[in-house]
């Protein structure tokens, strides 16, 4: 049996609008895409992180279990990294 496990609390976020159409093609390939328009989002994948690094260098980015306890690596670091 698994034991439980107590979780904190999860704040809400906004993943979008989820809508899809479907286009099924003479072929038989199906295309599913989502007809809402993409909102603004970062030129490079590293912008978030350079904007995190930058407001909360401190602040844990990513987190390991090593051995007994966590291996942290904050957005700073991260960066600088």
């Amino acid at each position: 049996m698994i034991d439980a496990v107590a979780f904190p609390p999860v704040r809400a976020f906004r993943m979008g609008e989820c809508r899809a159409e479907l286009e099924r093609r003479a072929d038989g390939t199906l295309l599913v895409r989502n007809p809402a328009e993409l909102g603004p989002y970062p030129q490079k994948i590293t912008e978030r992180l350079e904007h995190w690094a930058k407001a909360a260098p401190d602040r844990v980015w990513l987190a390991a279990r090593e051995g007994g306890g966590w291996r942290r690596i904050t957005y700073g670091g991260a960066l600088a990294s």
